[in-house]
Order: structure tokens, then sequence, then C-alpha cells
């Protein structure tokens, strides 16, 4: 694999938070930060020849997305990149073809969307309550795209 300066790459850096597309941390969901025992997933849409959402979930929660633009799919690298300050890591990687029960998020429920921190659910109304913000906007996002899927790949690590 040869690093190009304009590659099209989305990311999730877990000790900010941050989630990254083309090198940019400028997208409306800030995600979260990991801790010790999370498990972290990511998902890969394809809904358009040229055009795929990445998912990134916390133990088992979405918590951001990301555009990913690319003309030939069979390109997709799967990296994991893990900065530990010296700290013992321990990862487990589970391809598509190993994980045994693939999540399934619904755009009708309330709770399987992307929501930003200290946020809440109002069940009973089905209600997104939002804290504050009278300096920033906030971002809710559906933990997939509004089109039709043909495929979605998944990678979970623990």
């Amino acid at each position: 694999f040869k690093y190009k300066e304009n590659i099209n790459a989305v990311g999730y850096n877990s000790y900010t938070g941050k989630l990254y597309s083309n090198r940019k941390d400028t997208g409306n969901m800030r995600g979260q930060k990991c801790t010790k025992g999370d498990t972290m997933g990511v998902e890969i849409e394809i809904f358009d020849k040229e055009m795929s959402v990445v998912l990134f979930s916390k133990n088992f929660r979405p918590i951001g997305t990301r555009y990913l633009t690319l003309h030939d799919h069979s390109q997709y690298f799967p990296t994991i990149l893990i900065e530990n300050n010296g700290d013992p890591v321990e990862l487990l990687v589970y391809w598509q073809t190993r994980v045994s029960v693939p999540s399934s998020y619904s755009m009708t429920n309330p709770e399987d969307w992307c929501l930003p921190d200290g946020a809440s659910i109002d069940l009973k109304e089905k209600m997104f309550i939002l804290p504050q913000h009278p300096d920033h906007a906030l971002c809710i996002q559906a933990p997939y795209s509004l089109s039709q899927s043909k495929y979605r790949n998944i990678f979970v690590w623990i």
C-alpha cells in the first residue's frame, strides 16, 4: 500500500473522539472517546456507484457517520491504527464473515440514531432532547443513508 496525498479516507480517533474525513474533523458529529472495555465498530454502506457512508459505533450504538467517495469499491483498505501512550491494548478484530450477529439499526428507533453528547430521548414521545447549545450547532444523524442499500460491510473491534 502506497500512501497518496489525495487519498479518500475516513477515520475515528479513539483518544479525542473525533471523526475524520479526508484528514479533516469538520463533520457535524464529534463522536465519543473510547475507554477501557469499549467495543468499537465500523460499517460501510454502499448506496450508489461512487458513494458510501461509513458508520462508527461504540458499544453497539451508532456515534457518527462520514461520507466516503470511491470510484472503485475494491479499493477499500480497512486499517486500524492504535496510539496507546504505552498502555496495554487488547485488540480483537472480527471481519464481516466472522460477525455472528451483525448489527441491525432501525431508522424508526430513535435509540439507533447518532446523537451529540448530552442528548437524551423521550421514548414515549419518540422525541430527541438536546442540551443547551447557544454557541454551536448540534446534529442528529440517521444510522444509515436514507436511500436503499445494496451492500453493507461490517468491521468490529473490541
